[in-house]
């Protein structure tokens, strides 16, 4: 069976520890790992801490040089991928995708012009929150909706073709997002409520509304999404 992992923090891991490479390594990921899994398509989330000393737009810059990097590097086995074409046409030539994303929208200094150059550099998929409030939108352990510059940013994701990914994100910036767009969006990571009562989980109408649109949900590994006595992280 093919497997899409909608979600991945390795390059992440791989920008903080530059001994460490994408072919093999001791984190989750690696593309010998993918390889004997069956692997379709790996979409890598840079995922940005707001807290850190770091430029946010500095960081997301190296890691998508880290990712171009070890994609050439690796090109016997992965191959970049920008849409379905890309995908296909990889696994025709006997190779997995690799798909940009980013975990954390607000990393664009509040200049739409910086999200467009990110969909330039092969950047699909974006999270616009993690686990912390921005400029844009709020985490799911709170009850605020989309801010007016939130909403900009997801009319101008649809506008250009990027994927916006609603895990992390509150309920009500859910139903924002639902209300104003019209193309298909998705949860990368992200589990059924019902299951586990978890806020990082989503409800059953949230679900029934994401498939109604077209949208999909990955499903999340991370032991207390899937069983409320596992203990809590940042995932």
């Amino acid at each position: 069976m093919k497997v899409i992992d909608m979600h991945c923090d390795t390059l992440y891991e791989l920008n903080k520890h530059r001994d460490k490479r994408l072919r093999q390594n001791d984190l989750m990921i690696d593309l010998e790992k993918m390889g004997k899994s069956d692997y379709l398509c790996q979409n890598f989330g840079i995922y940005t801490n707001l807290q850190s000393q770091y430029d946010a737009l500095d960081h997301v810059m190296d890691c998508i040089d880290l990712f171009y990097n070890e994609i050439e590097a690796n090109s016997d086995l992965i191959a970049p991928a920008r849409n379905k074409a890309d995908i296909v046409e990889n696994f025709r030539n006997g190779k997995m995708s690799g798909m940009l994303t980013l975990e954390e929208g607000d990393v664009i200094h509040e200049d739409l012009a910086i999200l467009r150059n990110y969909y330039r550099l092969g950047v699909r998929m974006i999270a616009l929150s993690h686990n912390l409030e921005n400029n844009l939108t709020s985490p799911h352990t709170t009850h605020k909706g989309l801010s007016e510059f939130g909403r900009a940013y997801v009319q101008e994701m649809e506008r250009i073709g990027m994927i916006i990914d609603v895990s992390h994100m509150s309920d009500e910036c859910f139903y924002d997002v639902l209300e104003m767009t019209t193309k298909p969006f998705v949860a990368s990571h992200s589990n059924a409520r019902t299951i586990t009562n978890n806020s990082r989980n989503m409800s059953d109408d949230m679900i029934v509304k994401l498939a109604e649109r077209g949208g999909v949900m990955g499903i999340n590994f991370y032991a207390p999404f899937l069983n409320s006595r596992a203990s809590t992280s940042r995932t």
